[in-house]
């Protein structure tokens, strides 16, 4: 009974171990796919409001440039001297490292009284062609004294005239390294990265400050050892970023997954490129993982313990329920054991007080009322004895008695009660060894 119950303790253990492990596989795969979504929901968010800073920064430049061209334009100028003297004050109460006028010719003024061609930028050509805005970056400075990279702001404006110059735009530049803050933002600790790429793949400013004059990074060159996953290739991320489309791949660089997502800018033809390396959804589903692993284990571990107590508890309850069972038995015996030794005490009595006056057979009942008291003794001491064997306090002893006896004692517990029922009752003895030694 013992080996199965423990038989049974060990399969139902495996198999709720079994189905354990197999729930925290499917549980952590799914805890893992989740993650990796909620990441990439997150990289998205991120995109989405790194972009709206880019814009909300781009836009205040502009504001800030319209509101100095109106200011430009709505002064008066007694010469072209004062008129740049006026946007010199305007260039110290600006965000911009550099402001010119642009006549009708395409020729630049400056607050340095400086005077150019500008026809050889691409962006005065825009607004001698009247396009209304035009921002870009450029790594060729249109300042005399200076080589450093610039973000161009170019607008066209009303036309106004001072000393027969017809002005018809204002241009501001801000250094590259003045905006870095603006144009770049990190993400995951750090390991994230968004950053501003133009149509033709190169950022707006680079990763690292060292790169000199010209020396721009561009994401297509980074991107040309790159293994991407299945829909996407090095030639699809550049159509699309050309394209100005936004999408999210996937892709191998030196064998260190990355996640890259693109957003095309709404008024520039700028786009911007989010990429974080995979190793951030691991670690975050690892960090996850483990805390819900020990949680899970916890769980497990009270549930095997509460398993474990039920069972002993069921065992014990059946021990108890079969011992209350025997115990009933064993009393329920035990009182017609005795019950029958009582009615021969009894019987023996009542034939004592009808043969008072023979002495012969008077000592007969009261040897056997002796005898059948001896034998209703040994009853109770049973009994007493069970109790002491539950307490383990009964010590067993092997001592040597008669059989013969024992029979006929039983003999003549059971006569006088079969003789009131009529019964015959014979002994036949042939016992080979009358004498029992334990």
């Amino acid at each position: 009974m013992k080996q199965l119950n423990k038989l049974q303790l060990t399969i139902i253990t495996s198999l709720a171990v079994l189905l354990i492990v197999l729930g925290m596989f499917l549980y952590m795969r799914q805890i893992t796919t989740v993650l990796s979504s909620s990441t990439v929901a997150t990289m998205q968010e991120i995109a989405a409001h790194d972009k709206s800073f880019i814009e909300s920064y781009l836009e205040r430049m502009t504001d800030n440039l319209i509101n100095i061209g109106t200011r430009m334009r709505n002064s008066r100028y007694n010469s072209i001297t004062e008129l740049q003297q006026k946007l010199s004050v305007e260039l110290g109460t600006s965000p911009f490292r550099y402001l010119y006028l642009i006549d009708s010719q395409g020729k630049m003024y400056s607050g340095a009284y400086l005077i150019q061609d500008g026809t050889k930028y691409p962006y005065v050509n825009n607004i001698l062609k009247k396009l209304p805005k035009t921002i870009d970056h450029y790594s060729e400075s249109l300042a005399v004294d200076s080589q450093d990279e610039t973000i161009v702001y170019a607008l066209s404006m009303p036309p106004f005239k001072v000393d027969g110059v017809e002005f018809v735009g204002i241009v501001g530049q801000t250094i590259v390294n003045d905006v870095r803050k603006h144009m770049t933002a990190n993400s995951f600790g750090n390991q994230g990265h968004s950053l501003v790429v133009d149509r033709e793949g190169y950022y707006i400013v680079n990763y690292s400050y060292k790169n000199g004059i010209g020396q721009q990074d561009n994401l297509f060159n980074n991107l040309t050892q790159a293994h991407f996953d299945s829909g996407h290739s090095l030639e699809q991320v550049k159509k699309d970023i050309k394209q100005g489309k936004a999408f999210e791949c996937s892709y191998q660089l030196e064998g260190v997954p990355h996640n890259l997502i693109v957003l095309p800018f709404d008024n520039v033809n700028w786009s911007l490129a989010i990429t974080v390396p995979s190793s951030v959804f691991i670690s975050q589903s690892r960090q996850f993982t483990l805390i819900t692993t020990i949680l899970l284990l916890s769980i497990v571990l009270i549930l095997l313990c509460l398993v474990a107590g039920i069972f002993r508890a069921w065992k014990l309850s059946i021990e108890t329920r079969a011992l209350a069972e025997a115990k009933s038995s064993f009393l329920n015996k035990m009182s017609h054991e005795i019950r029958t030794p009582l009615n021969a005490i009894i019987g023996l009595n009542y034939l004592m007080k009808e043969k008072l006056d023979d002495k012969a057979a008077l000592t007969q009942y009261l040897d056997k009322t002796s005898d059948t008291s001896q034998y209703l003794l040994s009853l109770v001491n049973d009994i007493l004895d069970l109790s002491k064997l539950e307490q383990s306090h009964i010590i067993m002893a092997n001592e040597a008695f008669s059989l013969t006896e024992m029979v006929e004692l039983l003999a003549d517990i059971m006569k006088e009660e079969l003789a009131k029922k009529q019964l015959t009752f014979t002994i036949t003895n042939k016992l080979s060894y009358p004498f029992h030694y334990g």
